[in-house]
């Protein structure tokens, strides 16, 4: 029982001599940790006020829309600023050197711009990469016609459509709309198919050769098994439910190629296997 007793004894004298020695070992870590987040900031402070890390220049890219000087302007900093001055945001925007604050002025009030990044380049620039919405498509409202991008999103709204190059789409049903938000509309089933068709019609069309985009007049999704397509001439084409698209499309061009340069009527691809032309079509 004594030896017992005694053991016990050791390991409570023991344990409070590690408690003795782990209080210091805290103190010191939490001494050496200040002095480094003091020294950090002084460094910061020092930095701040160096002309190296001044920005000599600002440079824009991706841009298409709108003009490198419209997102210079929209930045805080400004050539003869430190660099270090305006990064803000999260954690990692601090650690890549972004300024978050920036990049947010640009997408809330620039609605054909879908992302941004701005960033600070060590020692001298400035870097804003933007990519911009692609419009594909008018859609009427009320007199006014709404610029559509290729992802459904109303970047812009317009009095004459002649002024944007672009086919009008019909057979969208809405109360209203918002700049720089997607379009809601009765069937959100009509705008996917849009998307589905303006998309293939572009990456058929890069693919070289013959194109189908500047061709195109009207869209018609009132039907979205029936889909309508007007090209010029007054030509219609029905794409039915964009079953086999890429199939349709390529048959589309072959045909407009040869046989169907300069006629009116329908091009029906849901009357059978083949597709079928009908002359004057109304």
């Amino acid at each position: 029982m004594k030896i017992q007793k005694i053991n016990e004894n050791i390991r409570i004298m023991a344990n409070d001599t590690d408690k003795k020695i782990k209080k210091p070992n805290r103190i010191r870590f939490w001494i050496k940790l200040i002095l480094t987040l003091v020294l950090f900031g002084a460094m910061l402070v020092l930095i701040t006020f160096l002309p190296f890390f001044n920005v000599a220049r600002i440079e824009v890219n991706g841009n298409l829309h709108y003009d490198a000087e419209t997102y210079i302007n929209a930045i805080e900093a400004d050539v003869g600023d430190n660099g270090f001055k305006f990064i803000s945001g999260g954690l990692l925007n601090i650690l890549s050197f972004r300024y978050g604050r920036s990049e947010l002025n640009i997408l809330e009030n620039y609605p054909y711009v879908k992302d941004v990044i701005v960033r600070y380049v060590i020692p001298d620039r400035v870097v804003i990469d933007v990519i911009e919405r692609k419009p594909v498509v008018l859609v009427p409202y009320y007199g006014t016609y709404l610029v559509m991008d290729n992802e459904g999103y109303i970047v812009d709204s317009v009095k004459d459509p002649g002024d944007e190059n672009l086919p009008v789409v019909r057979g969208f049903v809405f109360d209203n709309y918002e700049i720089g938000h997607a379009l809601i509309v009765d069937n959100p089933q009509k705008i996917k198919q849009l998307v589905k068709l303006t998309s293939q019609i572009r990456e058929s069309d890069e693919v070289g050769g013959y194109t189908l985009s500047d061709k195109i007049l009207f869209y018609d999704v009132n039907d979205i098994n029936n889909i309508l397509v007007t090209l010029n001439e007054e030509l219609i084409v029905n794409l039915g439910d964009l079953r086999d698209l890429r199939y349709r499309l390529d048959t589309l061009k072959e045909i407009l190629k040869s046989a169907l340069k300069n006629e009116k009527g329908l091009l029906d691809f849901t009357a059978g296997e083949n597709p079928v032309f009908i002359q004057n079509y109304q």
